[in-house]
């Protein structure tokens, strides 16, 4: 008898394992199709209604997931900031000279535009488009972090006399490039081919 329970319960934590795994895939198509729509139509342009067909489910299932819209929009900025700081992190930790290290920043970078292209075209579509609600600092937050990641590269490139010149000159010239070839490649992706080499 047990034994009975004991596959019973090891059923229902198979079940709720399952639940919960799908449950994670319902709510990234949600993300997903919620950015692709973002990024293409703005906030104001695109509709919950748009979102719940794309996404293949119901308006309950969507505010059940993610409150409202605006909550939605939040944490579809929220996951490509995730992405770019996993992505600069792992650059940071590396033990590279300062002029290596920057070229690994911007192969992920690209690599990053590649995979997920809306996640480029959202956070520039947000910061130039209309205001929404509060979310101005997470908006900002995804040009800071590659800011950031090229700010502390630079800066300890020229510690270790890896690099030489003017600190904010590297910089902002380094993330105009950056930004240059991120906007290229999302305008004319076949033209503008961001590769790892």
């Amino acid at each position: 008898m047990n034994q009975q329970v004991e596959v019973r319960a090891g059923k229902r934590v198979c079940s709720i394992m399952a639940k919960t795994r799908k449950s994670e895939q319902v709510r990234e198509r949600i993300l997903e199709e919620a950015t692709h729509l973002f990024a293409e139509c703005g906030y104001a342009g695109a509709s919950t209604a748009q979102i719940v067909r794309a996404a293949g489910i119901t308006k309950p299932m969507l505010y059940y997931y993610f409150g409202d819209k605006e909550s939605l929009f939040r944490a579809a900025i929220e996951r490509i900031n995730s992405r770019r700081k996993s992505a600069v992190a792992t650059i940071l930790e590396s033990a590279e000279p300062a002029p290596v290290r920057l070229i690994c920043l911007f192969q992920a970078i690209f690599k990053l535009a590649r995979e997920n292209p809306m996640d480029t075209r959202l956070p520039y579509s947000a910061f130039y488009g209309p205001k929404i609600g509060d979310d101005s600092e997470h908006i900002q937050e995804s040009g800071q972090i590659l800011f950031l990641g090229i700010m502390n590269i630079v800066h300890s490139g020229l510690a270790k006399n890896e690099l030489s010149g003017d600190p904010e000159h590297i910089i902002m010239s380094l993330m105009g490039v950056l930004t240059l070839l991120l906007m290229a490649h999302d305008a004319r992706p076949e033209d503008t081919t961001l590769t790892d080499e």
